[in-house]
Formats: structure tokens, C-alpha cells, sequence
């Protein structure tokens, strides 16, 4: 894990060296680290002597798929038709999105807007399925899932995107939130993203927060820089805009 006191170095290090320094010298620094603490293991309380270090080759416990119908009761006492009531559907919110490209990467056009959008979410019923462990003798996270269509439309056409997303219920009642990731090529509105770096890849990304009345979503930008060795490469992303029920 990356300490509160790094993460304040290396803002310093941004003031004084520029985005594109700071982004090398990052990249050292996050090699440095590597995956976990000392030596590349954790071992959180509790593990028991057990790395449980992210992306260093542990594997996360197994689970089983289990289809089941869109109204057939769950181990959780509420059927799949009841766990996503609450996210399906349409909702309408104001957008504002802004985005300064001077001394940025990526060239957003146009830069600034508000407007008033739709956001819709559509299940596939049939896709319905309930995430078990796959023997009882292990520990998962068990969820009900199901595949849905979001689209994401403006009054002015700016944005107008649509595309499947995985939803997941979890214990407690919670539906987590779920991301739509758009291609700057495949962007279907008015509004465009660009970026002057060679081979490089820009998307939009729309983070739905909640529907209903709340109605609340963000806008990502990302960009992917490649390295000119073709190994891997530079990639981040920042908030564009967000959009809230009126």
C-alpha cells in the first residue's frame, strides 16, 4: 500500500516538475513499491500467515454460477427482479462537464457544457444468475448479477451512448456501482476526444451512482500512452463531468 505521506510527496513532486516528470518519475516509484509491502507479500490481521496480495498471483476464491429466473427467490431473500428494482428504469438529472486541455494531454471538444440528460438501464432478465462459493469450505463473495443496457443520452447531443453493463447485489441491500467504458472512436454524440500523443487510446467512461430521483453518474476521461517499446505504457484518468436529479 502506498502511504498518505507518499501520496504527498509525490503531489510535491508534481508542483515542481510537471505533469509529464511526474508521471515518470511515478512509474519508478509505483515499480519500486510493487505489489504489496516489503518483500512484495501482506499479510492483513487475520489472514493467518496467507498473502493476499492483489495481482501477485493469488487467485481469488472460487464461485459458481448458478442461472436462476428473474423472479425466483435467492438465498438472500429477495429475487433478482426485486435486487435491481431500484436501478432499472430511466431517470432524468442536469449535466455540467468542463475540461481544461492547455498543458493536458487530451483535447475535449467542446470543453465546457451543461445540459440535461437521460440515463436508462435495461436488464436482460434471462441473465440473471446467483454468485455462490463453489464448495463450503471456501469464503467469496456471493452476489446476484445480471447483464443490463445503459444508455446515456443529452437534450443537446454531446453525449449519446449506450452499451452493456455487469450490475452485482451484494448482502445488505447495496447494488454496486457499475461503469460503461466508450472508446473516443465509438463516442455516439456531438462531443469528441482527442489527444496529440502518438498511438495513444482516449475513452469516456460513465460511473452510474444511484436512479431514481437521485439520479447521480460521473464522466471519466481516460487516456492510454503506449510506450514506444511496445511494453506496456501510461495510462490515467480524471472526472470530466457529472450529472445529478434536479
Amino acid at each position: 500500500m502506498v502511504s498518505g505521506a507518499l501520496f504527498a510527496t509525490l503531489a510535491g513532486m508534481e508542483d515542481e516538475m510537471g505533469f509529464r516528470g511526474f508521471i515518470a518519475s511515478l512509474g519508478i516509484v509505483l515499480a519500486l513499491v510493487g505489489c504489496g509491502g516489503e518483500g512484495g507479500q501482506q499479510e492483513p490481521a487475520g489472514s493467518g500467515g496467507k498473502s493476499s496480495c492483489g495481482g501477485c498471483g493469488d487467485k481469488p476464491p472460487p464461485t459458481r454460477t448458478n442461472p436462476i429466473g428473474w423472479d425466483e427467490s435467492t438465498p438472500f431473500g429477495v429475487t433478482p427482479a426485486e435486487a435491481f428494482g431500484a436501478v432499472a428504469g430511466s431517470c432524468s438529472a442536469s449535466l455540467k462537464w468542463e475540461y481544461a486541455s492547455e498543458g493536458n494531454f487530451s483535447i475535449v471538444e467542446p470543453p465546457a457544457g451543461s445540459t440535461d440528460v437521460t440515463v436508462t438501464v435495461a436488464f436482460d432478465e434471462a441473465s440473471a444468475s446467483f454468485e455462490d462459493c463453489a464448495a463450503a469450505s471456501f469464503q467469496c463473495n456471493r452476489s446476484i448479477t445480471a447483464e443490463a443496457q445503459l444508455t446515456v443520452a443529452s437534450a443537446d447531443g454531446a453525449f449519446a451512448d449506450e452499451g452493456s453493463v455487469h450490475v452485482t447485489y451484494v448482502p445488505g441491500g447495496a447494488v454496486s456501482q457499475f461503469d460503461l467504458r466508450v472508446l473516443a472512436d465509438d463516442l455516439g454524440g456531438t462531443l469528441t476526444v482527442s489527444s496529440n500523443e502518438k498511438d495513444s487510446e482516449s475513452s469516456l467512461t460513465y460511473r452510474v451512482l444511484a436512479m431514481g430521483s437521485a439520479c447521480q453518474g460521473e464522466i471519466s476521461l481516460g487516456l492510454f500512452i503506449p510506450h514506444e517499446d511496445g511494453r506496456g505504457g501510461i495510462g490515467f484518468d480524471g472526472q470530466l463531468g457529472s450529472w445529478s436529479g434536479k
